[in-house]
C-alpha cells in the first residue's frame, strides 16, 4: 500500500451512521495491512466486500451501496480506474 494521503489523528471522530467499505484489492498482504489500518480509527465501518477483480468489483456495486472504495489500480483483471 502506497502513502496514506491523512495522517490519523485522536482527536478526528465520525458520530454519524456506519461507514460501508469496499475493499478491492488483490494482494492479500495490502489488504490484510488496509484492514488493521481501518481497525484502528475512532470511526465505526463496516467491511462490506473484500473483493479482487474488477469484474467482481462492478457486479457488486450494481446492487449494492457503499460510503468508501478503497481500491487498487491495477487488478487481476485490469485498470480499476476504467
Amino acid at each position: 500500500i502506497g502513502q496514506c494521503f491523512f495522517s490519523y489523528h485522536s482527536h478526528y471522530s465520525y458520530t454519524g451512521l456506519m461507514i460501508k467499505i469496499l475493499l478491492l484489492e488483490d494482494e492479500i498482504p495490502a489488504r490484510k495491512k488496509l484492514k488493521r489500518f481501518l481497525a484502528e480509527l475512532d470511526t465505526p465501518i463496516e467491511i462490506v466486500a473484500e473483493l479482487d477483480t474488477v469484474a467482481m468489483g462492478i457486479t457488486f456495486l450494481k446492487s449494492n451501496a457503499v460510503d468508501v472504495i478503497f481500491s487498487d489500480i491495477e487488478l487481476l483483471d485490469g485498470n480499476s480506474f476504467e
